[in-house]
């Protein structure tokens, strides 16, 4: 299955598709990943790109390069987009969480 959000390294380029923050992203964003976490059919892959874009957005300045690069286009102000970030899927992650990046993370790591 192809994951619209499909994270990808080429050629020491890490490659994220771009997503469009607004106003009511965060709720929409909570409720898909609790949704995801909830129904035993669905897989972790919107949990997985919080937790991805979680790891790379560590401080406000990050958020600014992810902005920059157009990863995330956002209607929202650099700080708000790094507290949603950072606070968007805390307790949500079950003890059988499947990391759809875990390849492309290991990827990243030994590069």
């Amino acid at each position: 299955m192809t994951f619209y959000l499909n994270i990808k390294l080429n050629k020491g380029v890490v490659e994220i598709p771009p997503i469009k923050i607004q106003r009511n992203s965060e709720s929409l964003l909570q409720n898909l990943i609790a949704y995801e976490q909830c129904d035993g059919h669905c897989t972790d892959q919107l949990t997985s790109y919080a937790v991805f874009l979680d790891c790379l957005i560590n401080t406000k300045e990050d958020t600014a390069v992810i902005i920059g690069e157009g990863i995330v286009v956002p209607e929202l102000r650099t700080d708000d987009m790094y507290f949603l970030f950072n606070m968007l899927y805390n307790d949500t992650i079950p003890n059988n969480f499947h990391y759809s990046y875990s390849e492309v993370t290991k990827r990243i790591n030994a590069y």
